[in-house]
């Protein structure tokens, strides 16, 4: 999935990875891996990805700011950070956060659904710009950072979204294949 700086709609891009044994080397690539859990016990599902374009480049995001269906999104250039932020955002019950070099850069608290906070609106404001800030400090490139991230899950914003099914092409209402061989 291809992030643009200056709109939501994302754009499907063909990058060329190197397989080494049997493992994709997208890190050589400049690509985030992107995944998307399901996390309400229905199914266990595990969707993935990759993210170019204006999207952050380096650390990890995560979040389950999305409103059809609250599941943990989390992208990033370092597994282990990777690993770091789904662990934190279960402890805060849902939320939003950036996390580099195993350390949470900031978050925002969502334990309502996964997209609604309990802390005062002031403490919430406070938070959200903090993530906001730490995403353009990474490197993410748009006129609206948190929007972006918020919809690189949903199915009904065009062109490729990720979901816990893996990824969609919105267009064509279908389940599209993260691989493509060359052979």
């Amino acid at each position: 999935m291809e992030v643009h700086p200056d709109r939501t709609q994302t754009t499907e891009k063909l990058v060329t990875m190197q397989v080494k044994e049997h493992k994709i080397c997208w890190q050589e690539r400049g690509c985030l891996l992107a995944m998307v859990l399901e996390r309400h016990g229905k199914n266990g599902n595990i969707g993935y990805g990759f993210l170019t374009g204006s999207c952050q480049r380096e650390g990890t995001v995560a979040t389950t700011f999305f409103h059809d269906h609250h599941n943990l999104f989390v992208a990033g250039n370092d597994p282990k950070d990777m690993l770091c932020a789904v662990q934190r955002i279960g402890e805060l019950q849902g939320g939003f956060l950036t996390v580099k070099d195993g350390q949470i850069l900031s978050e925002l608290a969502l334990p309502v659904c996964g997209i609604l906070s309990e802390a005062s609106i002031e403490a919430t404001g406070s938070a959200l710009k903090e993530v906001r800030e730490s995403l353009i400090d990474l490197g993410y490139e748009h006129h609206n950072p948190i929007m972006s991230v918020g919809t690189l899950g949903l199915p009904v914003s065009p062109a490729l979204k990720l979901t816990d099914h893996g990824l969609i092409d919105v267009k064509r209402g279908e389940i599209v294949p993260l691989v493509l061989s060359c052979f």
